[in-house]
């Protein structure tokens, strides 16, 4: 093997572990995204569940919430970012 060979394994062998240890950094920022999103799902369902009247009551049972109504506090939700976002 050649001087030459070598010394392009060597940069074969940096760039795979550049690239591996980018991978890993977009992995770990993905799944702190996704551990947010799911708390602020949480929170929503706990405000939808506070602020629903009685007559409700039935159709939210430990956490599991009407599906149209959780679909609503969501769009609600976008729509307050949305509006914050534009003052």
């Amino acid at each position: 093997m050649t001087l030459e060979e070598i010394q392009h394994l060597r940069r074969l062998v940096e760039a795979n572990r550049d690239f591996r240890t980018a991978a890993q950094d977009q992995l770990v920022i993905s799944e702190a995204r996704l551990r947010a999103a799911h708390e602020r799902i949480r929170e929503l369902e706990n405000e939808l569940i506070l602020a629903s009247p009685p007559e409700n009551a039935a159709t939210i049972h430990f956490g599991n919430v009407d599906p149209a109504a959780f679909g609503q506090a969501i769009a609600d939700e976008l729509a307050r970012g949305k509006k914050a976002r534009e003052l």
